[in-house]
């Protein structure tokens, strides 16, 4: 399966999920559980495979800040983050020839998002827009090689294939550790 998530993904299950896939049987299943959620990858493979099927996605993961994102994707409130990175983006195109400017934008708006937003995610969301490497969106580490080709597009989190999952899917997200039994 192709990347179907907004950035690259350490762990990510895409390669494995079609060979899970054919093993699994789901007749008489309504419920899909996927306790290592990540991004979503063989959950989303399933719903693209049964879309005509209401499966019910119960995703989790320990890390807050994933289930956050997922959360303010399917709610709608990531478009606040996209305009702000986009207001962001046009600022330094505007600044094209004068970098030290641009790189001074560049850089206070990671420093600010550091500080207010200990979410990791909406950086690498937002540095997904200037780089293929998710972690190149770093106060002082300014794209200098090739500028203009890392800030041209703007930053659309729907047009990434699992979108439309997130948004539609009847999913339950959780952030929980197993608790054990006795």
């Amino acid at each position: 399966m192709k990347n179907h998530y907004f950035y690259s993904y350490v762990g990510n299950k895409r390669e494995e999920v079609e060979h899970i896939y054919s093993l699994l049987d789901l007749e008489n299943i309504d419920t899909i559980v996927e306790p290592f959620c990540g991004s979503c990858a063989m959950s989303y493979y399933i719903w693209t495979q049964n879309k005509d099927k209401n499966y019910k996605y119960i995703l989790n993961d320990l890390n807050n800040n994933l289930i956050d994102l997922l959360k303010i994707i399917r709610s709608g409130e990531y478009k606040d983050i996209e305009n702000e990175v986009n207001k962001m983006r046009e600022e330094i195109l505007t600044n094209k020839n004068d970098l030290i400017k641009a790189k001074n934008i560049y850089n206070n708006y990671v420093r600010i998002n550091n500080k207010t937003n200990n979410d990791t995610y909406f950086l690498k969301l937002c540095s997904y827009v200037f780089s293929n490497k998710y972690n190149s969106l770093r106060a002082g580490l300014f794209p200098l090689k090739d500028f203009k080709s890392k800030f041209h597009k703007k930053l659309d989190l729907s047009i990434a294939p699992i979108y439309d999952f997130l948004v539609n899917a009847n999913i339950e997200l959780y952030n929980e550790d197993a608790k054990l039994m006795k």
